[in-house]
């Protein structure tokens, strides 16, 4: 029953008339406003909701209102005191603590109280008092230094300057306040709760959906099923093959069949209960083997009738296919010494990011909707739900939030039609905020894979040919699956001279919840496979496996993937590099072992636009659609690169919210693409505003343009030591007096490089843009009774053209390490049926701080001839390789080969077991 309860939050009495059993979290953030504490799970797993009571951390998801009454209550918002910061809040500012922003406001409570009670903890401390606060983005690497430097008493400065040099990001202070709004931040006056009818079967006809009992429920403002939408729309990534509600079947267990909006979000969760839907079995297939058997069921029965852009589209359950072939690989085969075969499989994984989906929607008078959400690519929200609900694009507004991580995750619709939907039903704002265990069941997940490669070599460690098939688990629609065979085939050579390759890729149909773009989508599970079969091979032939890698090398010049003729390749310092720092060939202890690793990348691609003002006090704002998911370069490289072409300071720029109604078009957050395609429009739009500001400077001073320069907030003539006029001037001038204001604007596209169209086919990629090249080193520990592999040093290179700001370089590689180093030991979502039944992070196992191994991060710069300022793109491949190190080292330690992922320690026994019988051997 509800009744007044006063909470002391902040120092401040605030009185709430609430239910003593509702949750303190939900009460802070939806009856008080003070939106920094997040939800992350809901299960007391993640530590995005902690808060102090009465200075101990407690996680406001699992304590009640009712319990917190009289107590002293301390939140993200109260840490700073009169506008300063805190010097842990000021430490992680300064360190580049920060990333995507979700989890400070709990991390930051945390290492808060852990300095109140022990001012000086050990390093060891440190993890373990944060090992409830999980990070996707940052490998924990910087958090803990930012807690150090406190501990320690060091004074933390905010660092400025140019490129190269490592700066603060500009939404980092928002970010350790609590004030960045993230997608369930936002609320409407008189909005409702929005709920989701999900399918409890994997594969059945829909016969029927009765929503009369949830119609007569007080409370319940709207009802939405999928046959009240247009049957003749659909949309997708490449392919067009999925409707926003199920209609005539549902193809996975958790697939979308009705909507609810109701008062509040648990009647709203309670009405979709009520729900009844009526379905008729039809036969699954729940991996790969089903899928691709003779005379299995459909999935997609229509496969043929859908667009599908420059796919090769398949038969049955085969959505897609590609080919890359060069030269004669049979008649290579047959020349060679030796012939391996070997089979690699790889798990379905989740992109775990910390912030669940979440979007808010509102319609107006006239039918147009504008729709708050948490995604990393705005402009395609407008487009996919235009082409799914049949809607000019005129009826569509999308602002995006904050976004607290998405790793490919968010770049597919998720609930943005369905709060769309319901607005327009109810006439009301409506929000909905999926639940983690939602998050885990309905959206986009890591593709499973089975990888066979036949590789030839001759005795001078010289490979000649590589066969390999790649089958890539999409799930029960397309989404990026085609996308991921693409890159896999492409990564499945490595980085290595081979003349003759034959290389085919099929992304499958099974009744599971779609696979889609997670952190260089095809990349691990191929890396996986090939830098493990090279291992293979040079043990097998009594070769050192490092060397065998640099005979191989490939450099500048040389060919890869669809006939890509390479230039300015770092790969030979990265692995150089890598093999020093962990110690290659220096000596082992006892079941201690080396793995190395190398792979190749894209730095993206896809449009974008950007516009440069000139403000009237000489700043200048740069407005793009690009939204910033975690790594930074939209705070950091980015506004370097425009400051640069301006003479001005990074912090000088002011950047922009994505709002697709006033924003220049960006495709969107994903795909390695920030600094070197975004980062370039911005760059070409700062320098048109360059040339503008000269060429109105000349008019107003009646000089030649040539005759002028631009230095610091100024512009002078040359020979000249005082400023003839001021940026601010030359603003003013053009709002006030002639021309109008100063703008530069530029649009871009990058070409692909050249390749050989006759080699390959069904390809969404043919080639690489800028390509990355990366190597990484792990020294591990084998414990033969447990089975446990301990992770003892990571050792991270990468060539990244121009490290504009390093330190961000160093985030992007100590976090792609932690992410790399949980697909390969620990993370696999499980499923009975196509049911999840681990979704949650208590049994999903993300890697806490306290997991972590020392990560050294090595930045190697071959500057690029396409990129902006030399830069390539950095955010993906870190996490490719920790895989396939660690199977390697494990081999190096034990002596055990595991094909499968992840390595966990019953695989590892199992191994040894099989190893040491006389009549069993490790199965390839």
């Amino acid at each position: 029953m509800k009744r007044e309860i006063r909470l002391r939050v902040n120092g401040v009495e605030r009185d709430v008339y609430t239910d003593p059993g509702e949750t303190l979290l939900f009460c802070l953030r939806e009856r008080l406003g003070l939106t920094g504490t997040k939800k992350g799970c809901g299960d007391g797993e993640c530590g995005a909701c902690i808060v102090l009571l009465d200075g101990d951390p407690a996680n406001s998801c699992l304590t009640l209102v009712g319990d917190a009454e009289g107590r002293e209550i301390t939140t993200i918002e109260g840490l700073a005191r009169g506008g300063t910061l805190s010097p842990l809040q000021e430490a992680f500012v300064s360190k580049a603590a920060v990333q995507c922003g979700f989890c400070t406001p709990g991390t930051l409570i945390t290492s808060t109280a852990l300095l109140s009670r022990n001012p000086h903890p050990s390093e060891s401390e440190i993890r373990e008092a944060i090992a409830g606060n999980l990070c996707r983005c940052t490998g924990y690497t910087k958090i803990v230094e930012a807690i150090q430097a406190v501990a320690c008493g060091e004074e933390c400065v905010r660092e400025e300057g140019g490129l190269g040099t490592s700066v603060t990001r500009l939404d980092a202070v928002e970010k350790v306040t609590g004030t960045a709004r993230f997608g369930a931040d936002i609320s409407r006056p008189g909005q409702l709760w929005g709920a989701v009818v999900r399918s409890t079967r994997p594969h059945a006809l829909l016969l029927g959906v009765d929503t009369s009992e949830v119609l007569a429920t007080p409370g319940v403002a709207a009802v939405v099923t999928g046959a009240e939408l247009n049957p003749d729309f659909y949309y997708g990534v490449t392919m067009r093959d999925q409707q926003v509600l199920a209609r005539d079947k549902v193809r996975y267990v958790g697939e979308a069949v009705a909507l609810v909006a109701a008062e509040t979000p648990e009647l709203a969760e309670e009405a979709a209960s009520l729900v009844r839907v009526e379905y008729e079995d039809l036969p699954a297939v729940h991996d790969l083997d089903d899928a691709l058997a003779d005379g299995a069921p459909l999935i997609h029965e229509r496969l043929r009738e859908y667009e599908a852009g420059p796919l090769d589209v398949g038969e049955g359950n085969v959505c897609a296919t590609g080919f890359v072939k060069r030269g004669d690989v049979d008649a290579a085969l047959a020349s060679c010494d030796r012939v391996f075969t070997h089979t690699f499989e790889t798990q379905t994984t989740h992109p775990g990011y910390m912030e669940p989906h979440a979007s808010l929607a509102e319609a107006d008078a006239n039918g147009k909707v504008t729709i708050w959400t948490t995604s990393q690519k705005p402009f395609g929200v407008r487009s996919y739900i235009s082409h799914a609900l049949g809607w000019p694009m005129t009826r569509i507004r999308v602002i995006n939030m904050h976004v607290g991580g998405g790793f490919g995750g968010k770049l597919e619709l998720a609930l943005e039609p369905f709060a769309a939907l319901l607005a327009l039903k109810s006439g009301r704002p409506v929000k909905i905020v999926m639940s983690r265990h939602d998050e885990f069941q309905a959206t986009t997940t890591r593709h499973a894979s089975r990888i066979s490669i036949t590789t030839g070599v001759t005795r001078d460690m010289r490979i000649a040919a590589r066969r390999a098939e790649l089958d890539f688990d999409t799930g029960a629609y397309s989404t990026d699956g085609p996308t991921a065979m693409n890159l896999g085939m492409f990564l499945v050579t490595g980085p290595y001279r081979i003349d003759h390759i034959d290389l085919v890729g099929r992304a499958v149909y099974t009744n599971k919840t779609s696979s889609g773009s997670n952190r260089a989508p095809g990349a691990p599970q191929a890396v996986f496979a090939g830098e493990s079969q090279m291992d293979i091979i040079a043990r097998e032939m009594g070769w050192d496996p490092l060397e065998f890698r640099r005979a191989n090398l490939v450099g500048e010049g040389d060919v890869l993937g669809a006939g890509q003729k390479l230039e300015s390749v770092g790969l030979r310092e990265c692995l150089d590099k890598v093999a020093a720092e962990i110690g290659y060939g220096n000596g082992k202890a006892p079941d201690e072992g080396v793995g190395l690793a190398l792979t190749w990348w894209t730095s993206g691609g896809w449009a974008t636009s950007a516009v440069t003002n000139l403000n009237d006090d000489g700043t200048v704002t740069l407005i793009t659609g690009a939204v910033d998911i975690g790594p930074g370069a939209k705070y950091t490289s980015i506004p370097q690169l425009v400051a640069e072409e301006l003479k001005l300071k990074s912090q000088d720029v002011i950047m922009s919210a994505c709002d697709t109604d006033t924003s220049p078009y960006d495709h969107g957050d994903g795909g390695s693409r920030m600094t070197y395609n975004v980062g370039r429009a911005c760059q070409m739009a700062a320098l048109e505003l360059r040339n503008r500001i000269l060429q109105r400077a000349a008019r107003i001073l009646e000089v030649p343009e040539d005759s002028l320069e631009l230095v610091p907030g100024a512009v002078r003539i040359l020979g000249n030591d005082r400023p003839a006029l001021t940026l601010a001037d030359i603003a003013k001038h053009g709002r006030t007096q002639s021309e109008g204001p100063v703008q530069g604007q530029a649009s871009f596209l990058a070409d692909f490089p050249s390749w050989d169209p006759d080699s390959c086919g069904g390809l969404v990629y043919p080639s690489f843009l800028a390509p990355t090249f990366s190597a990484q080193a792990a020294r591990v520990w084998v414990d033969r009774d447990t089975g446990r592999i301990h992770v003892r040093h990571v050792a991270a290179a990468m060539d990244v053209g121009r490290a504009i700001n390093p330190r961000g370089v160093e985030g992007q590689l100590e976090g792609g390490v932690a992410m790399g180093l949980g697909y390969g030991l620990t993370e696999e979502v499980k499923m009975r049926e196509g049911t999840v039944i681990n979704p949650n992070f208590l049994d999903y196992k993300l890697l806490t701080a306290a997991d972590m191994p020392p990560v050294t991060s090595i930045i190697v710069e071959e500057p690029t001839a396409t990129g902006p300022d030399a830069a390539r793109g950095v955010g993906e491949p870190p996490v490719s390789l920790q895989a396939a190190a660690l199977a390697n080292a494990v081999d190096d330690a034990v002596g055990v080969r595991l094909y499968r992922l992840p390595l966990v320690s019953e695989a590892v026994l199992e191994a040894l077991d099989a190893a040491a019988s006389p009549h069993n051997q490790a199965r390839p």
